[in-house]
């Protein structure tokens, strides 16, 4: 299954008028977005229970609920997913990879890796410090050298101070 191309987006709407109350592209006071999903699927149905909302997407699951502030770090992939252009076999493509910090208070990044299927094929350099400022981002450049043809995929897992760690963003390359 190919990865969606950017990250699901979950909407909230008052059911009285259909206004719409919430979307997780919503910025909030920052310059992305809050509360950003994973690789988006299609036609994929929301489960609510017990005052949250799950919402399964190609690479993670996503809950969502209230939350009376974010007071501590939180990490936020600008895109979740990537595909790097399709290159021959042997051919090295590099993509830059921005990940930023969106929650209230320094986050501290003490692994950056590449993980998954063909990791072998996928190389990082980490341009992001041990510790990532509030509302900032850094940059992992990722180069996908194809060693077959066809698709190939591995993750980018970052351990971290935030909730949930380590996180992973999905990469696809395909060689030719």
């Amino acid at each position: 299954m190919m990865p969606g191309t950017g990250p699901a987006v979950l909407y909230a709407y008052n059911a009285t008028n259909m206004t719409m109350l919430y979307n997780s592209k919503q910025a909030l006071g920052f310059t992305y977005p809050l509360d950003q999903g994973g690789c988006a699927s299609k036609f994929v149905v929301p489960t609510v229970a017990n005052g949250h909302v799950y919402v399964g997407t190609q690479n993670q699951l996503d809950v969502y609920g209230l939350v009376s502030s974010r007071m501590g770090p939180n990490l936020l992939f600008l895109n979740p997913c990537w595909t790097f252009p399709a290159s021959t076999v042997g051919t090295p493509v590099t993509q830059a990879l921005p990940l930023g910090n969106n929650g209230k208070s320094a986050m501290s990044i003490s692994n950056i890796k590449i993980t998954g299927t063909n990791s072998a094929d996928f190389k990082e350099t980490k341009y992001c410090p041990a510790t990532l400022k509030s509302a900032t981002k850094c940059v992992v450049n990722v180069t996908f050298t194809a060693s077959m043809l066809g698709p190939e995929t591995a993750y980018v897992t970052i351990t971290d101070s935030t909730a949930g760690s380590p996180h992973n963003m999905y990469l696809l390359g395909v060689g030719m």
